[in-house]
């Protein structure tokens, strides 16, 4: 008696990928049809079929990990958002675990951003436990390799330090999500006969602030801003004529943005002329 394995005709090879791509995982795939899942395997390589990653197969919830492949203005505004309020982190079974953590006043943010990649993760909402006075919190995560590879590609490494891509690094919108996650964008009385004059503060890494003052010498060129050393933090700080011109290219009919600082720009717009 013959040990050997039936051969798969055309026609089974076919039902396993459509399947397949329907949707269905291999162990389902196995439930299924009964064919062993190393058979299931084979055929989909043979058939040069992309396997999803582990993520992706035990993934129940909806997410779109194609949402940062294509650097759109939205894009590039969240990439810079999470450079500032965002992390990465692998976690024990090899996982790329994206977190976005703001104050609960900006809840309303962090739905458009969970709208962004398409999820239907839910949104935790806690006490801060680490802040003088009890601030809630608003949390959303989620897990994607492919997400976490596209993001380290573009800079975001973590405890290594953010370094913006070339695609980003004088990209208004970029600096936006920057500033909006990161910055204060604000009216103070300044100079010696303190009148009201604009003014941009960003908190960043050394390097980041060097590639943001690169961005703001594309719009004052003459500008002796530098990096200062504040608390334990680097601090570039903009004020009057130096601040307008930035602040106007970063708010300036863009299209998506934190609401708070975009009224704070719309004011700075409307009531100053350099």
């Amino acid at each position: 008696m013959s040990n050997t394995k039936p051969r798969l005709s055309p026609e089974q090879i076919s039902d396993i990928i459509q399947r397949y791509l329907s949707g269905a995982s291999i162990k389902e795939i196995h439930r299924q049809r009964r064919y062993t899942e190393q058979t299931i395997h084979r055929q989909l390589i043979r058939a040069g079929i992309s396997l999803r990653s582990l993520s992706e197969a035990k993934r129940t919830l909806s997410l779109n990990e194609s949402a940062f492949d294509e650097l759109t203005p939205e894009a590039r505004y969240w990439i810079g958002f999470l450079f500032a309020d965002g992390t990465i982190r692998r976690e024990k079974n090899n996982s790329d675990k994206i977190r976005l953590v703001l104050s609960s006043i900006d809840i309303l943010h962090v739905e458009k951003f969970k709208r962004f990649v398409g999820a239907q993760h839910k949104i935790s909402s806690y006490s801060s436990k680490n802040a003088a006075i009890d601030t809630g919190l608003s949390e959303f995560c989620f897990r994607s390799n492919k997400i976490g590879a596209r993001l380290r590609e573009l800079g975001l490494l973590g405890k290594q330090g953010h370094i913006p891509s070339d695609d980003l690094k004088m990209c208004p919108h970029f600096w936006r999500g920057v500033v909006d996650g990161d910055g204060h964008v604000g009216i103070h009385n300044c100079g010696w006969k303190l009148r009201p004059h604009p003014s941009l503060e960003l908190c960043i890494n050394k390097k980041m602030g060097e590639q943001f003052l690169n961005f703001v010498h594309t719009f004052v060129p003459d500008t002796k801003v530098k990096i200062s050393w504040h608390r334990g933090i680097y601090r570039v700080r903009l004020v009057g004529k130096t601040a307008y011109p930035v602040i106007k290219s970063l708010y300036e009919n863009s299209s998506v943005y934190l609401e708070r600082k975009r009224h704070v720009a719309d004011k700075i717009l409307n009531t100053f002329s350099y």
